[in-house]
């Protein structure tokens, strides 16, 4: 893995088109130089993510669940955060065996709207989102050399939803406090 970041800090300085957006993720974090010292940086990151994809899981079924059929909310909710997370409901529609692939099939066209309804009104969610969506997309970048990390498809979800969310929201891109913010996030939304 750390090879494919050298790969990543070499194809910056060859690929002009990129080349001030890289550099300005160079500057902005420092996590591809600790990936090359050998540090556990990319671990650090899929903790916080999936601490993030956990909590908003929580939070819409929760939410989900006071409004519809338990099932549904939860089936919702996971199609909502796999949204979120740059995830097609389309592909997890024909991977779902029955019942499952009948109740996406009949949620999946809600999924978007309920998705965006959740960005605009709740913010401690929307800023983990998008700060997972820039670790996401910065992550992508790294693997360029084996067609990247993120689908085509991903990748204009992720640039969809960072581009009508992320206004406002830093790009600090440092994975210690990515994680404490995780951490933080599932602590406050999660006491009960």
């Amino acid at each position: 893995m750390f090879n494919k970041f050298k790969t990543y800090l070499a194809r910056r300085k060859a690929n002009k088109e990129w080349k001030k957006e890289m550099d300005d993720i160079l500057r902005r974090t420092n996590f591809v130089e600790l990936a090359l010292l050998g540090q556990n940086v990319i671990k650090v990151i899929y903790e916080a993510s999936k601490l993030i994809t956990v909590t908003t899981f929580s939070i819409l079924k929760e939410e989900y669940s006071m409004k519809m059929d338990y099932y549904i909310a939860k089936v919702l909710a996971s199609q909502v955060t796999n949204y979120l997370t740059g995830q097609s409901v389309e592909q997890a529609y024909h991977k779902a065996d029955e019942p499952l692939k009948s109740v996406i099939g009949r949620i999946k066209d809600i999924v978007p709207d309920k998705a965006i309804e959740i960005m605009n009104t709740d913010s401690e969610l929307r800023e983990m989102i998008v700060k997972n969506l820039y670790f996401l997309k910065h992550i992508d970048w790294g693997f360029k050399e084996t067609g990247g990390y993120l689908s085509t498809s991903q990748k204009n979800q992720v640039e969809f939803l960072i581009n009508k969310f992320g206004k406002g929201i830093s790009e600090d891109l440092d994975h210690e406090e990515f994680l404490f913010l995780a951490k933080n996030y599932r602590i406050n939304r999660l006491r009960h």
